[in-house]
């Protein structure tokens, strides 16, 4: 956590347990006191309590003489944040030359088929890095695809901040272009009286049926 900038003096940590009764099919999580624990029937006593406050809370009763038995012990660390401390340390941008593994072709549909695109490597990117697209950026868990007319920029937190190419329907042009769409009349119904009537005879044995 250190790493990441936050201020570990205002981490707030917990301590947890799932335990449960002996001989019970399911475990609950709850929260135990501060540590340290000693291995002595008062250190024991603590933790007892506080797992049986716990299901006394969840479940209003707890069974009379039956021991409790923890399967996992948890500690969970948790600092506020509050965005603009969080920086990744040592990234310093070197300009994104540096984090350029090649090009290959991709395919784009706005560019009508396969162009050349550059491909970075996600962890040699630094702060203030620009990307103009078609590019693509790759690290192990994902991979980041930015169009032909998009540009992004590798922020003072790590994020790499995208900027998209308006959309054509949204431009000036495309609505006037929308606006220019000539509308096809649907055909009036004719007048009743000159719609044509089909009438179904039910045919005798041996006969067909006959529509007019």
């Amino acid at each position: 956590m250190a790493d990441t900038g936050l201020k570990l003096e205002n981490a707030a940590i917990q301590r947890l347990a799932d335990g449960r009764f002996l001989g019970q099919g399911f475990d609950l999580v709850v929260p135990l006191p501060h540590g340290p624990y000693d291995d002595t029937p008062e250190g024991r006593r603590q933790l007892v309590s506080a797992f049986e406050t716990a299901y006394r809370e969840k479940f209003a009763l707890t069974p009379p003489g039956v021991p409790v038995e923890f399967l996992n012990i948890r500690v969970a660390v948790r600092a506020p944040v509050s965005g603009s401390e969080v920086v990744r340390q040592g990234r310093g941008g070197g300009g994104a030359g540096r984090a350029l593994k090649g090009t290959r072709p991709a395919y784009f549909h706005e560019a009508g088929g396969f162009v050349s695109t550059a491909v970075y490597d996600r962890y040699k990117l630094g702060v203030d890095d620009e990307l103009t697209g078609p590019a693509v950026v790759e690290e192990e868990g994902s991979t980041l695809v930015i169009g032909p007319a998009a540009t992004a920029r590798v922020a003072s937190s790590g994020n790499i901040i995208m900027t998209l190419a308006p959309h054509p329907a949204l431009s000036p042009l495309g609505r006037g272009m929308k606006n220019k769409v000539k509308e096809i009349p649907t055909k009036p119904s004719p007048p009743s009286g000159e719609r044509a009537a089909v009438r179904a005879e039910t045919p005798a044995s041996g006969d067909e049926t006959r529509a007019e």
